[in-house]
């Protein structure tokens, strides 16, 4: 069965999904909430890596490939109020973000996964602007890793140098 979200969720969605933007006030709201942690554990992902640095820049590198694509694709599933396809996006999403030790990643597409089950078209495009939100919160991480890719901003500008 294929449910239909309201007239209200629909222009609600169109006005929102191209950049997956809150309103002015829940945006204050997110910042007092945000998680202070890390939106990838490194210690956990490089013990899955075991050790191998080449190997976990290897899934980082993937990630930033694909997961950008993902959140386009969702969107557009969104627009099309397509629950069935948006619960296998998230369950993909779910599998790398587990993978990646993306905690709040990997729960909040847990949740859309299940929100997905529900006629609540609000609860989805909040669960699916949480998603592109932790989405965004890792790609951060990646680059801020790549960034200071030997751990020091003064190690690498002697690397430049030499």
């Amino acid at each position: 069965m294929n449910h239909s979200p309201t007239d209200a969720t629909l222009t609600e969605l169109n006005a929102n999904s191209s950049a997956f933007k809150l309103p002015t006030a829940d945006l204050a709201d997110l910042r007092e909430h945000s998680p202070s942690a890390p939106a990838i554990d490194m210690t956990i992902l490089r013990q899955r890596c075991l050790d191998n640095e080449e190997f976990m820049f290897l899934l980082l590198d993937e990630f930033q490939v694909s997961v950008p694509k993902q959140l386009v694709g969702l969107a557009r599933l969104v627009a099309d109020a397509n629950a069935h396809a948006i619960r296998d996006e998230a369950h993909s999403l779910k599998g790398i973000a587990g993978t990646l030790a993306a905690e709040e990643l990997r729960q909040a597409t847990a949740d859309l996964e299940v929100g997905t089950n529900t006629n609540d078209w609000a609860l989805i495009l909040s669960c699916v602007m949480r998603v592109h939100r932790e989405a965004q919160r890792c790609l951060a991480d990646i680059s801020r890793l790549r960034a200071v890719a030997t751990g020091s901003e003064f190690a690498d500008a002697l690397l430049q140098r030499a």
